[in-house]
């Protein structure tokens, strides 16, 4: 079985000069290294379930084969932070935002990144969830700004956190596939606004990657797509993803294969002074560029299975739809010509 996290995994150690850093952050999966970061839309969950007495069930494998990374909550009610377990605080402080905001760049990931690279890998992949709350006043005035906090913290063997992201990722196309809408001409829009699609994105200085589906950045401020370091990138949780730093375009029902994978080249500016300088940075984008393409291109492969199971299962639940998208082009071409 083909997988999309395994396709950013292996993109992302191509293109990386080390090897890539794993933890999650509020539901998202980050896969980080110097050169930029995968982000996977469906993370695990880090809150234990409330189970009843009477329910014949356990815990899912995730809370049951991890291990809560806080040792007690220190400080009032209005104040309370957690105090990490011996040895925990290194790789969380790494990953955890600030208590003011709950939006990155990717200055701030690489960063944090490089700051996990440096601690021993043990083979175990951090876990946290935040919470935020609105603070008038923080700063003097109002509406001026928001507390941020940590609630939940695991950590688990990282081998065991990927084979259960497979398993979730076959679970959420197994829904899309349930969908029943086959046999007859219908809109079937809602059904899939309600599906979480197993959404990907790869993001360096100089390219973004989308899996299965195009989209653009959805940003702190602003909706220009093009980026920088500084860039402050939010996450989008409307729509039919869970989470992303993506906006996703509708799928529309009447389009034949409409997964693939994009790509999007960077804006770059190039000030030089002279043709000595002018060549050298022409020559190290190109370099940059083409080697973050070849790591695309050597996976392509993996990513066409995998986009070909999407498309077929697709093209199924909306055959009704696209044949009649057929038609009435093919009516209206025999219109123009007659």
């Amino acid at each position: 079985m083909v997988y999309a996290v395994d396709f950013v995994l292996n993109v992302m150690k191509e293109l990386s000069s080390t090897e890539p850093v794993l933890f999650q952050r509020d539901g998202l999966l980050y896969i980080a290294s110097e050169q930029g970061f995968g982000q996977v839309t469906y993370g695990l969950r880090t809150r234990p379930e409330e189970i009843q007495s009477w329910e014949n069930r356990g815990q899912s494998p995730e809370i049951a084969e991890s291990e809560d990374a806080i040792h007690k909550w220190v400080g009032d009610k209005y104040n309370k932070k957690p105090d990490f377990k011996k040895g925990e605080k290194p790789y969380l402080k790494a990953i955890c935002f600030g208590p003011d905001d709950n939006s990155f760049t990717l200055e701030e990931i690489t960063k944090g990144a490089q700051e996990l690279a440096k601690l021993k890998d043990d083979g175990k992949i951090r876990m946290v969830l935040h919470r935020s709350g609105y603070h008038s006043h923080k700063y003097g005035y109002a509406a001026d700004g928001i507390d941020v906090w940590v609630q939940e913290a695991r950590v688990m063997d990282r081998e065991r956190y990927l084979e259960i992201i497979r398993e979730k990722e076959d679970k959420i196309i197994n829904r899309v596939e349930g969908i029943e809408n086959v046999g007859e001409r219908r809109d079937v829009g809602e059904s899939y606004e309600r599906l979480t699609f197993p959404d990907c994105v790869i993001l360096t200085p100089n390219i973004m990657v989308g899996l299965p589906r195009s989209g653009r950045l959805h940003l702190h401020r602003d909706e220009l797509d093009s980026w920088i370091k500084s860039t402050r990138l939010s996450i989008n949780y409307s729509g039919s993803t869970k989470g992303s730093i993506l906006y996703h375009q509708d799928m529309d029902t009447y389009d034949e294969s409409p997964f693939g994978v994009s790509v999007k080249l960077n804006a770059k500016v190039l000030n030089a002074s002279d043709v000595k300088e002018f060549d050298s940075k022409r020559q190290y984008l190109i370099e940059r560029i083409s080697k973050e393409l070849i790591a695309v291109n050597s996976n392509m492969a993996l990513a066409e299975e995998y986009v070909a199971r999407l498309n077929a299962i697709h093209n199924k639940i909306c055959a009704p739809n696209i044949e009649w998208s057929k038609d009435l082009r093919k009516d209206m071409k025999a219109r123009a010509t007659a």
